[in-house]
């Protein structure tokens, strides 16, 4: 709980510091003689002053929870979180390595490098001012970019199994609440056990039939769930495409990018597609950028995970039904 807490501090108090900076620097800027432009840290300091204090709300929200004995006071993590956290690190290392690289080779400015190295390994392939251009940054492009969609796709790989086992818990929190549920209506209710039970079992016995209740109840529960999860996660990724759209419009009002050019533009991003005709340019939108790409891994994975197994689970059932 110490460490917990110590890290609330922590980011509440970077995130204090990061605005007085920001605000200062604007000010300083606003109140300045001739024409200024707020480089690509100052957006990027918004972003982290954004994050750290957000961090910091989501700690103490957990740890009010874990003092109101809403759940267990044990916060530590396992293995699986563990292990994603570190693959987390290591691709953002992997990043700033390859801007680090690249920016000295192709001569470009290290948080345009970082640009590139983004929508490199994240296998978007924008195009535009930023491709290799040398003959070494092309050979060292090669195992670059293996290298980081070998990383992006182990890190998939850790999202999808945590995510397996949080649906699993999900569904057996929905089967006891549905069951305590159900219990109390019995016991407050004979009529309405009535409906639940049939009036004669002249070939099962209660055990069976508590046992096929329960099957039931647990099915139930299960494709709640899913349609649950699926719902949300949706949710997730419009919210994450057309709110992305919107920043990129407001961005990218030099290059007189409508909503329907910036939707487009986010659209084919989050599918990697990357025809490359429209590319961020401006010092605030390529910050977003890079920001927006990190954040669409877990929810895209989360996204195609649900949608996969609902229409799996629902096709199946449809099969059965229609073979019995």
């Amino acid at each position: 709980m110490a460490a917990q807490a110590a890290a609330t501090i922590g980011c509440f108090l970077t995130s204090l510091v990061l605005i007085a900076i920001i605000i200062y620097a604007a000010f300083e800027r606003l109140h300045g003689v001739g024409d200024f432009t707020f480089t690509q840290p100052f957006f990027y300091a918004i972003m982290a002053s954004a994050l750290c204090f957000l961090i910091s709300i989501n700690i103490a929200l957990l740890l009010y929870g874990a003092h109101r004995k809403y759940y267990v006071k044990e916060l530590s993590i396992g293995k699986l979180e563990r292990t994603l956290l570190l693959q987390q690190v290591a691709l953002i290392f992997y990043l700033l390595l390859g801007a680090t690289i690249f920016s000295r080779i192709e001569g470009w400015l290290f948080l345009n490098g970082a640009f590139w190295a983004d929508f490199t390994i994240l296998t978007i392939g924008l195009g535009g001012e930023y491709s290799p251009k040398t003959e070494l940054g092309r050979l060292l492009f090669i195992p670059y970019a293996l290298g980081g969609v070998v990383m992006v796709g182990m890190e998939i790989g850790s999202i999808s199994e945590l995510l397996e086992r949080a649906k699993s818990c999900v569904e057996v929190t929905m089967l006891q609440r549905e069951t305590k549920i159900m219990s109390h209506r019995i016991r407050q209710s004979g009529k309405k056990a009535a409906k639940i039970q049939p009036k004669r079992l002249p070939d099962e016995s209660r055990d069976e039939h508590e046992y096929k209740v329960m099957r039931r109840l647990q099915k139930t529960s299960g494709r709640r769930a899913r349609w649950i999860g699926l719902a949300a996660s949706i949710m997730g990724t419009a919210g994450l495409w057309l709110g992305g759209a919107s920043i990129f419009q407001a961005s990218e009002t030099t290059q007189d990018w409508n909503y329907v050019i910036s939707i487009y533009f986010a659209f084919g991003a989050l599918l990697t597609v990357g025809y490359g005709d429209f590319v961020p340019t401006t010092n605030s939108a390529k910050p977003f950028f890079v920001l927006w790409t990190l954040l669409a891994i877990p929810i895209l994975t989360i996204t195609i995970a649900n949608s996969a197994d609902t229409l799996f689970s629902e096709l199946r059932d449809l099969l059965l039904l229609a073979g019995s």
